[in-house]
């Protein structure tokens, strides 16, 4: 059986949503889950034609807006097929 792979399309972007192990305290538990951030794992072949955008690359940690996107299965249960102007932000690595 092969195996299937979501490829997005248009101005599509695929991310891997980050989810963080939930802490526990002492007396209750703590949600630490980063819920808009994500890291991106394909572009659609519209994403990076526009001259004026920072260009999105495979690896990119970034924000999106909360609630949006399709959830999918792909490499994880947690996959997520969102539109690139949902994407609000992007991590920079420092040096």
């Amino acid at each position: 059986m092969s195996k299937k792979q979501v490829i997005p399309l248009g101005e599509y972007v695929l991310l891997s949503r980050m989810q963080e192990p939930k802490q526990e305290g002492m007396l209750f538990r703590v949600d630490t889950q980063e819920e808009n951030v994500g890291t991106v794992l394909a572009v659609g072949d519209k994403v990076n034609t526009d001259e004026q955008s920072t260009k999105l690359e495979v690896g990119d940690r970034v924000i999106y807006i909360k609630g949006t996107g399709t959830g999918v299965t792909n490499s994880s249960d947690s996959d997520l097929l969102i539109r690139v102007n949902n994407i609000i932000g992007k991590y920079k690595e420092s040096k």
